[in-house]
């Protein structure tokens, strides 16, 4: 009499098995680490908000504060104020100087640009065509309310770029209108004067670590590891025994 003989399955049982735990925990992972960069880039993103909120209060206060109080004084305002007496710098050239600080005594290697379709001679035109700064610029002219952001590679990492409209304060628009090496005059309040760009690294490794993803993974690896082992040990003790009963023996 004819033996019965082993299916396929039976025969690779244990591989079958380990493929598919296997895959099982690779499609968690996966998931895992998506949301761990989809984290990273809303937290990246919300700091991005604050951040551009405080340098723009800043900025309103330092001109109505300071800078209208001081005219009146004999003091200027300048953009090059290191070389001059009696002297202070403009709002702009304050706030890009104030993100620098923040970037370097800070461990976020943030940045921040200034820039317009209508800079002053001392400043670099940074709008050309298919760059960020240009495709910022023409949706802020038409959506000034709606900030245009992009998470890219900038200076070889990955960073968030958020750009928001820079409107033309009342307190700014004599100073705008008058100056005579102003690149274009006739501003009223609220125009688009440029565009505030915040640059911050998305640091999706600090969330990856501080929601615990990384060690999960570990642990559902080895517990694979362990259902595998316990798993190839049973279908061994398995065929043993259908091999005695298939024997007689």
């Amino acid at each position: 009499m004819d033996l019965p003989k082993t299916s396929l399955i039976e025969k690779h049982a244990l591989i079958i098995v380990s493929i598919l735990l296997f895959s099982g925990v690779s499609i968690v992972v996966f998931h895992m680490t998506n949301l761990a960069k989809r984290l990273a880039e809303q937290a990246t993103l919300s700091h991005a908000e604050h951040y551009t909120d405080a340098l723009r209060a800043f900025r309103t206060l330092y001109t109505s504060e300071v800078v209208e109080r001081v005219r009146n004084e004999g003091i200027n305002v300048s953009h090059d104020y290191m070389h001059h007496k009696k002297t202070i710098p403009l709002p702009a050239t304050l706030t890009k100087a104030l993100g620098e600080s923040l970037g370097k005594n800070t461990t976020s290697d943030s940045q921040v640009l200034l820039y317009s379709k209508y800079p002053f001679p001392h400043q670099v035109n940074r709008l050309e065509p298919g760059n960020f700064e240009s495709a910022a610029w023409q949706q802020l002219i038409n959506q000034p309310e709606t900030p245009f952001y992009r998470f890219t590679t900038y200076e070889g990492k990955t960073v968030l770029r958020y750009a928001t409209a820079d409107r033309m304060r009342e307190s700014c628009i004599d100073c705008h209108n008058t100056h005579p090496k102003t690149p274009k005059s006739g501003w009223e309040v609220g125009d688009v004067r440029g565009v505030l760009e915040v640059i911050l690294p998305v640091n999706t490794k600090d969330i990856v670590k501080k929601s615990g993803i990384a060690s999960t993974a570990v642990y559902m690896i080895f517990i694979t590891l362990l259902s595998v082992t316990v798993i190839g040990i049973t279908l061994n003790k398995i065929k043993k025994l259908n091999h005695i009963s298939r024997h007689g023996e």
